[in-house]
């Protein structure tokens, strides 16, 4: 593999590939895991909502856990495309807003 700039001498690019492989397939196995179109029931939607208008986030991240529910799946009105991080902003859920951006930087 021919590269266009300079790389470091101590650089290994093939194991620098590997290891971003290794994070796209982790990825990708978590995105795969559950489809998109999935529809939450609205008693979820519910209990998310509540969950973060009071900022509960112990209850919050047991709730996401057991039912499998990603940070991104919509949980507002149908058709708005409003997550969970976009209604910790609307009630100002700053723990619940911390935790869950925890959560999304750990994968």
């Amino acid at each position: 593999m021919e590269l266009e700039y300079q790389s470091h001498r101590n650089v290994d690019i093939n194991k620098q590939l590997n290891r971003l492989d290794k994070v796209n397939s982790k990825l990708a196995l978590t995105i795969k895991d559950l489809p998109y179109n999935e529809q939450l029931s609205q008693h979820l939607k519910d209990k998310i909502v509540t969950f973060i208008s009071h900022d509960k986030t112990k209850d919050l991240l047991r709730l996401m856990n057991k039912e499998v529910i990603v940070w991104s799946k919509e949980i507002g009105a149908k058709g708005t495309q409003w997550n969970c991080l976009h209604l910790c902003s609307k009630f100002n859920a700053v723990n619940s807003l911390r935790v869950l951006l925890k959560k999304i930087y750990q994968l």
